[in-house]
This record gives C-alpha cells, structure tokens and sequence, in this order.
C-alpha cells in the first residue's frame, strides 16, 4: 500500500488537466487483478473512469519513479449479476430523497432490477423497486447514487 500511496502523491504532484487544475487519484481497497475486482473498486470508488495500468513503481535516491507499460480502461458496465441493492438510512428517506433518487434512476434506464434497503436500528427493510425504474449498472450511475447518498450506499 506504501508504493500505491507514493505513486498516488507522484500522480497528483506532476499531472495536470489541460485546464491546470491537477489530476486526483484514488486507490482502491484492494489490488485490481481482473474485470470482476475492477467492477467492485469501480462502485467503490465513484469514478470518472476506472483504468488498469501495468508497471513497475521504483524508489529512487531523488524519489519515486512509475513506469507504466500498459494501460487500459476494462469494461465494467454491468458491475454485478443481479440486482442493484442501494441501501439507505430509514431516516433519510423523505420525499425530496426519494425525488432525487427516481430522478437519478430515471436518467440511467436499462434491464438491471433496483432494490432498496431501508437500515434503522436493528432492522433492515429491503424493497423491490417498480420495473419503470431498472437501471444500467454503469459507472455513470454509481457516482450518481454516491453523490445523492453518499459512499456507503452501494451493497
């Protein structure tokens, strides 16, 4: 984790957007291996892109060197079989809330069956959503739901 942390200071050290503003970087929780573990940081994460690079990271006298041999963006649409399961604190669930969340289902329409799981204190609801409100299980949407519900909404 100390090489993806230096390597993640380098990144937002010396990449910029062309506009200036400087790139971030986020790091998973666990290492990205293949398709499936990519999806799972993907959700994790709310990404703009999730990409996989090869490499090799060096320690150096005068600091971190990252060498990358590869790099591709897998496909992660579809993140998992089943349905999408957005659990959400019983006590935010008001009418603005439920607004906003039609809403941002409304914008990501595609086969995927949407489950929402009510939390309040020794009890857990778990509701099937109505078929108008199947969603594309796709990054897009992911960062949706985290920015409505924040980063713990995903099951």
């Amino acid at each position: 984790m100390a090489m993806a942390m230096a390597a993640k200071k380098l990144i937002e050290e010396n990449v910029f957007y062309a506009d200036g503003s400087p790139c971030q970087v986020a790091i998973a929780e666990s290492s990205i291996g293949r398709v499936g573990e990519a999806a799972a940081c993907a959700a994790q994460l709310a990404p703009d892109a999730v990409i996989r690079v090869r490499g090799r990271v060096a320690s150096k006298d005068d600091g971190i060197e990252v060498a990358a041999s590869e790099v591709s963006f897998p496909e992660v649409n579809g993140l998992a079989d089943g349905p999408l399961v957005i659990s959400l604190p019983a006590t935010r669930c008001t009418p603005p809330v439920v607004d906003s969340l039609r809403a941002v289902l409304g914008a990501h329409p595609g086969p995927s069956e949407v489950q929402l799981k009510l939390v309040s204190p020794g009890r857990e609801t778990v509701f099937r959503l109505d078929d108008g409100l199947r969603v594309t299980a796709s990054q897009p949407l992911m960062a949706d739901l985290k920015a409505l519900l924040g980063p713990g909404c995903l099951v």
